[in-house]
């Protein structure tokens, strides 16, 4: 599901990014560096 604006009571645990790419039926996918936050992921 996409929210475009935050639900009521709505109290994250942590704040995450996602972006990927495709082209051709193919896709990218990034891992963050191991010494930045939430790294190795």
């Amino acid at each position: 599901m996409l929210y475009t604006e935050m639900p009521d009571n709505f109290s994250p645990a942590f704040e995450t990014v996602i972006c990927f790419c495709s082209h051709n039926g193919k896709f990218l996918m990034l891992l963050r560096q191991g010494h930045k936050p939430e790294g190795n992921k």
